[in-house]
Formats: structure tokens, sequence, C-alpha cells
């Protein structure tokens, strides 16, 4: 049976539990800090570059923060290090030089959050170098991954509207439409 370990729920000196479906993470308050730090220097660093967010609350920093929080608590779940969560320079979907948030192995996984309980996956735009979208929900530094879809099975002509969302249209599924992390991991053979 799979195994799922972490110092927060089941570390090496501590029982392991089953790897579940749906986990949830609190980040600890230095993880908070140090991604509201961030979050803060990538967003001024964008406005320098006079990079236009794409945002569905008005709170800038609050998205920024939440963001970037949610991509680190992905990375926690996936156990890799978070080396594109952490990156300060800017870089574009528009011109290719987006790659993702977290990478397990070779796929490439670009982390989106909403505060909403029932809210959906979105994506703007359909980035090429992208293998998987994650859907985080929650806030303030706990988060539950709702589920991953591919990339071609989320930017594909059916999915693409306006969904009563945004101005303009984009990408969306619904979270029932999603892989659990646990189908996530069987489907590309990784060991949780």
């Amino acid at each position: 049976m799979d195994r799922y370990k972490d110092p927060q729920i089941g570390g090496e000196d501590s029982p392991s539990m089953i790897v579940p479906d749906y986990p949830s993470i609190q980040l600890n308050d230095l993880e908070i800090e140090i991604g509201t730090l961030t979050a803060k220097k990538r967003s001024s660093n964008n406005k320098k570059m006079g990079v236009k967010p794409n945002l569905v609350m008005s709170d800038e920093e609050k998205a920024d923060r939440e963001g970037l929080l949610s991509e680190l608590a992905f990375c926690r779940i996936a156990k890799v290090y978070p080396h594109e969560v952490f990156r300060i320079g800017y870089t574009s979907k528009k011109f290719g030089g987006d790659r993702g948030d977290a990478f397990i192995g070779d796929i490439s996984i670009d982390v989106k959050s909403t505060t909403y309980p029932t809210g959906k996956l979105i994506s703007m735009v359909d980035n090429k170098l992208i293998d998987y979208f994650a859907l985080m929900v929650g806030e303030n530094g706990a988060y539950t991954l709702k589920g991953l879809m591919p990339r071609s099975e989320l930017c594909v002509d059916k999915r693409f509207g306006h969904h009563q969302i945004f101005r303009r249209p984009c990408y969306m599924a619904k979270q029932d439409e999603l892989l659990t992390w646990t189908q996530f991991l069987k489907k590309e053979s990784i060991n949780g």
C-alpha cells in the first residue's frame, strides 16, 4: 500500500499514512513569511517590467501571496523542492518563458489557486510547456489539493469560453473532472 511521508503528517521517525486523494497542508510560520516576502518581490519586479496581473480578486497583494503560498504547499505535497516558487525573475507564458511552478521528474505543473471551496481550475492561456495544471483551494497557508488535469485535456476548444467568470474567455474545468492526487500518481507511475 502507498504511504505518504511529510514532517507534519508522518515523517521518517513517525508512522506513515495512506496517500490521501485530497491532501491538505498547513504551511508553518517560516514558510508563510518567506513566501510572503517572495510574493512581494515577484510583484514588485513584475510591476517594473510592466506586467499586468490576471486577477479575480481586487487585492493584488493578497492574490500574489495566496498564489505563491499555494505553489509552496503543492511542492510540500509533491515532496519536491520549490525551485520555480522562489524564482524572482520575470517569466512570460506569452513568450514561452513560463515552464511551470513545480516539477515532478520531467512533469511540469502549473499550480492554480482559489479561496472558493467549489472553485474551478482555470487557465487563461494554453502554455505548451506545461504538462499538468493543479488546483489548490484554501488561504493563509492552509491548502487542499483538489486535483490535477493534463494540459492536453484542459486546453481544448470545448473548455474555452467566458464561463461567467472573467470578462475574457478562459479554459475551465470543474473539480469533479480532475484527477485526484492518487489517480495522478498512479497514471504517471509515481511512488507517492
